[in-house]
This record gives C-alpha cells, sequence and structure tokens, in this order.
C-alpha cells in the first residue's frame, strides 16, 4: 500500500503545535482534484488541499503555490506548504481512473469532473470520531467505516471498487490507525482556538405589524465569529424560501464580531406554527427557538 501523501503532508505540519488545546468541534482535511479521463491515465487540471473548522474553510493550498483563506482566519503558519499534484501516488491515480470509468455515463466522456476526498475528524471531550469519505460531482461516493473497518459503497457504480478494498484487511486495520493520528494532529491546530470563533447570542421574537391582523417574526444572531451563518425561518419543519423573508445580510459589530436577521410577516393567526433555525460552527448543533412576544404589551390585536 502506498502512503496518501497529501494527507502525511498536513499532518507533518500540523503536529508541530502539540501543546494547544482543541478548541473547536471539529476539524477537517479535504482534497479535491479537478480532472479528465484519458484512454490510460487520468489527466488532472488542477488540485488544492482545504484545512476546515467545523464547516468553514479555514485556508486553502493550491497547486500555483498560492494559499487562501477568509478574512476571519489570521496568521501565517504553514503557508510555505505547496500542495502540488506529485503527491498523489501511481496507486491513488490508478484508483481515480477507475471511479472516472465507472462513473462516466458515456465512454468518450472527456469532460471535467471534480473528486473530492475528506478526512472529518469530531472531538467530544476525551474522544475522537473520523470520517473518511469520497465524493465525485458533488455527490457522496464511498465512506470508510471505522467502526467496522471496511469501506461502504454509497453508489452502486463503486460497489466493485469498495469489495476490492475491503478483501485487504491489513490495509484497512492500517488506515483505520493512520486517520486517527490525523486527527490527532489536526486537534493542535491553534488557529482553530476560541479566541477566533465566538458562539452567537440567538432571539427570536414577536412584533405586530403596522398591517392589521398580520405579525411580524424576527430571527437573529449577534456576536458571532467567523461571519459563516446559517439562518432560516421554518414553519411546521419546513423552511421558508428566502424571496418571502427581510434581510440586510450578515452586517458587522464594532468589537469584529457580525449580526443577521431576517424577518418575515405573517397573520396573526399563524404564529405558534413557526420556529427560528440557526447553525454555525461554533454551535454544538443547530439551534431552533420558538419565537415569544418582544414585550408583554405586544398580543396580537383583537
Amino acid at each position: 500500500m502506498e502512503y496518501p501523501l497529501y494527507f502525511m503532508g498536513l499532518f507533518l505540519m500540523t503536529v508541530g503545535a502539540a501543546d494547544i488545546e482543541p478548541a473547536v468541534g471539529s476539524v477537517s482535511i479535504q482534497n479535491t482534484i479537478l480532472l479528465s479521463r484519458t484512454a490510460t491515465t487520468p489527466v488532472i487540471h488542477n488540485f488544492s488541499i482545504s484545512v476546515l473548522c467545523g464547516n468553514s474553510v479555514l485556508k486553502t493550498y493550491r497547486d500555483d503555490g498560492k494559499v487562501v483563506r477568509p478574512e476571519w482566519a489570521i496568521g501565517n503558519k504553514f503557508d510555505s506548504f505547496v500542495a502540488t499534484a506529485d503527491m498523489i501516488s501511481e496507486n491513488e491515480k490508478g484508483e481515480l481512473r477507475t471511479i472516472l470509468q465507472v462513473m462516466a455515463h458515456n465512454q468518450s466522456d472527456s469532460g471535467i469532473h471534480v473528486i473530492q476526498k475528506r478526512l472529518d475528524c469530531e472531538f467530544q471531550n476525551d474522544s475522537i470520531i473520523s470520517v473518511v469519505k469520497y465524493s465525485y460531482d458533488g455527490k457522496d461516493l464511498l465512506y470508510f467505516d471505522m467502526s467496522d473497518v471496511q469501506w461502504v459503497a454509497e453508489r452502486k457504480e463503486v460497489t466493485a471498487i469498495v469489495e476490492g478494498r475491503n478483501t485487504e484487511k491489513f490495509t484497512n486495520f492500517f488506515q483505520s490507525i493512520f486517520f486517527k493520528l490525523m486527527c490527532l494532529g489536526l486537534k493542535t491546530l491553534e488557529e482553530c482556538t476560541d479566541d477566533n470563533i465566538q458562539s452567537p447570542d440567538i432571539n427570536a421574537f414577536i412584533q405586530n405589524s403596522y398591517k392589521p391582523h398580520r405579525l411580524l417574526l424576527t430571527c437573529m444572531a449577534t456576536g458571532f465569529f467567523p461571519k459563516n451563518i446559517t439562518m432560516n425561518i421554518r414553519k411546521n419543519q419546513t423552511q421558508l424560501p428566502s424571496e418571502e423573508l427581510r434581510s440586510l445580510g450578515v452586517r458587522p459589530n464594532n468589537d469584529g464580531t457580525y449580526q443577521l436577521r431576517k424577518s418575515v410577516e405573517i397573520p396573526d393567526s399563524d404564529g405558534k406554527d413557526y420556529a427560528c433555525y440557526v447553525d454555525h460552527m461554533a454551535l454544538k448543533e443547530p439551534i431552533t427557538l420558538g419565537f415569544k412576544y418582544l414585550r408583554d404589551s405586544d398580543p396580537p390585536r383583537p
């Protein structure tokens, strides 16, 4: 078996900060490969490695030597690292070719496709849960089941690939250990600290609209960082279309954090059916709140 060198490179980088306490629920490495199919080998047009804190990209190493990071990511540690397609072993290139062959609906298909390999590490107290998965053109393809120490197909086209991998019991066992070691390294990423990540303060309130027999529901989150956040208003657990909501988008606070509010106007007889849904990387799980009147003096109009 050949080592997954692009994971190994980031592993060697991350283990250098061993005394730093973990501060986020999950950290991930995602490898993105843009390639097309030929008769003998996949042609790799672009290769990049992204490091994610939760679901937000901390930085992306591109094969042109550039490092891309969002505004909220501070520091430049490890920016000398360069992601190159040479990190993909010949064995892994063979796997990429096989995936392209089984997923192509047209044998003459020479278009550009995207294959992603992602390692997710979730930290829960003293335990680590790691998941490795592949996707093809944005759709789940296969993943490694750490509990059963075997690969699982999520598309019937890759069943033969998965069966072949699972015949290599020792290789699968070695990979399960390697993935856990990778997560131990990622656990020390100092750029994913509590100093950089702030949890939102969330409120969901009701006010009388200026229109008769109408209520204004407002979902508000403030004090969060980074600015990536998911917010929607739901009726009977179904998300309302964005065009029905009022919002000025994510706005900065004067302390460097952000705020977001979304509102919708509804009949005053419908208030109890609605809820405010918010998800952010600082939250252990999404929060859903029912709406309450902003003041005691704001009952529905008779």
